[in-house]
């Protein structure tokens, strides 16, 4: 039995996936929505932790010639540059890099495959598109580099199973975590309509007490102006009232 025939495998592999980056992504969205141009901690953090799950899905390898194998290890590097941009892929990659060898021919194939998806910024044009023809041209990669290495013959179904298998995984991680995404988006959205004047469509009260909070336990400094209107209603709907 190979390892893709292995359901729990890939099952369990497809919940560590999940489960690490979607606690890390909620956990760093506890003030705003976490994405590529959070503050520069949490991307490296969101990377960190992507490299731990990295380092666990290595364990489990489908050995197929030598020291060339497949595994799931590139599923959450993939996902961390959709969703926290270049400075979680690279603390990402580094994390596996310095844990998994160093220099081996293992991580330097790694390199070639994240260095392209860095140089186009696939998480500033991230849509259901770009992420399937990512993922198609990925998987064409990784067959064209094995294939060469290895009786492609002997082993062509447990490669394009594996392949298929991995796309899948990918799939469903990228769709769960985009999903929390968008609720996560329509939250604060929610929230900052309830902190805006339905009259002025300024800032309330609520607003600006807990704009200040977030300044307090970033430790920013900030200005404040409060602009104190009476009878702002009456004045409003005077014509030409600040021409007087």
């Amino acid at each position: 039995m190979t390892y893709i025939a292995s359901i729990s495998s890939f099952y369990s592999d497809a919940c560590i996936t999940y489960a690490t980056l979607s606690v890390a992504y909620f956990a760093l969205s506890r003030n705003a929505p976490f994405s590529y141009q959070s503050a520069v901690w949490k991307r490296i953090l969101f990377g960190v932790l992507a490299g731990l799950a990295v380092l666990y899905l290595n364990q489990t390898r489908l050995l197929l010639a030598g020291d060339i194998y497949y595994s799931f290890a590139m599923i959450p590097m993939i996902l961390v540059l959709f969703f926290g941009g270049a400075v979680s892929g690279v603390v990402c990659y580094l994390v596996n890099f310095g844990f998994n060898g160093g220099f081996t021919l293992d991580n330097l194939f790694i390199g070639s495959i994240i260095l392209p998806l860095l140089l186009s910024g696939v998480w500033r044009k991230k849509s259901n598109r770009v992420f399937y023809l990512t993922i198609g041209v990925i998987a064409l990669y990784r067959i064209a580099v094995v294939g060469s290495l290895v009786n492609f013959r002997e082993l062509w179904l447990d490669i394009l199973l594996y392949q298929a298998a991995s796309a899948l995984c990918l799939a469903i991680c990228y769709h769960a975590l985009s999903f929390k995404e968008r609720h996560i988006h329509a939250f604060f959205s929610m929230r900052n309509k309830a902190t805006t004047d339905s009259l002025t469509h300024i800032n309330n009260r609520a607003s600006v007490d807990y704009k200040m909070m977030l300044q307090h336990a970033q430790r920013e400094s900030c200005g404040l102006m409060l602009l104190d209107l009476d009878n702002f209603k009456q004045v409003n709907d005077t014509p030409w009232s600040f021409g007087r």
